[in-house]
């Protein structure tokens, strides 16, 4: 299954999207923040991202919670 990724400098969470289908997998909200960057990792089912309130989480993209 492939991904995609939708966030926005003015809210604190990351939306994880199907890409086949468009419909949404997660909604990941853990920041207490505005998030500022999100990467995907290359060789893992792995995404970071990175929020003002100076943390960075590091999200398994096949079993969000």
């Amino acid at each position: 299954m492939e991904y995609d990724i939708c966030s926005d400098f003015f809210i604190m969470q990351a939306v994880l999207w199907f890409t086949d289908s468009l419909k949404q997998k997660a909604t990941l909200e853990e920041h207490a923040s505005l998030i500022t960057d999100v990467r995907f990792s290359p060789s893992m089912p792995r995404l970071a991202t990175s929020s003002f309130d100076k943390t960075v989480r590091v999200w398994d993209v096949d079993n969000v919670s």
